[in-house]
């Protein structure tokens, strides 16, 4: 049995070590809708020194590589905080590239089929639009989007100047 200390606190995290390692969390529950605007638990944050972890591993203080779009560079951001979400809704893009949750409210950084660049609600992207990976400078085609329903644990990272992070190697801008 695992008792928080403050149960009231989203996204505090326990860990039992011994012969193996279990990590649980305590978590909002959002609700009916995608909540957050998270990404996946297990999703890749690459860190300012350019690896990567999973998210779930990232405390506030932890620094993370941003993209700005206004200006095309890359940056260092702090992590502000990390919490656990239960929602029951996410975007599956191109197969598990990336899993994000927010539907109606979390952006993303897209190219337009017309070529125009802009941060866009995932619930208006489309197969055939493209996301930008910033660290090969390239564009990822949307070949597939499809919505999964069930209980997902994500993340929602926030950073401390409201700057995006990036998760498996894309742009997921912040709300």
């Amino acid at each position: 049995m695992i008792t928080f200390a403050n149960p009231q606190s989203s996204g505090t995290t326990a860990t039992i070590k011994g012969p193996g390692t279990i990590t649980a969390y305590f978590y909002s529950n959002s609700g009916g809708g995608g909540g957050g605007g998270c990404v996946l638990n297990g999703t890749l944050i690459t860190l300012a020194n350019g690896t990567q972890a999973p998210v779930q591993n990232l405390k506030a203080g932890d620094h993370v590589l941003s993209y700005n779009t206004r200006t095309g560079s890359l940056s260092t951001t702090t992590v502000a905080s990390n919490k656990a979400l239960l929602v029951h809704k996410v975007l599956d893009i191109n197969n598990g590239t990336l899993r994000i949750s927010g539907l109606g409210e979390q952006l993303i950084y897209a190219r337009m089929q017309n070529g125009t660049q802009r941060n866009i609600d995932i619930g208006q992207l489309k197969v055939g639009m493209q996301l930008y990976e910033p660290a090969s400078k390239s564009w990822v085609t949307i070949t597939s989007l499809q919505v999964l329903t069930g209980d997902f644990v994500v993340f929602d990272l926030r950073t401390t100047n409201g700057n995006n992070y990036i998760a498996n190697l894309l742009c997921p801008c912040p709300k």
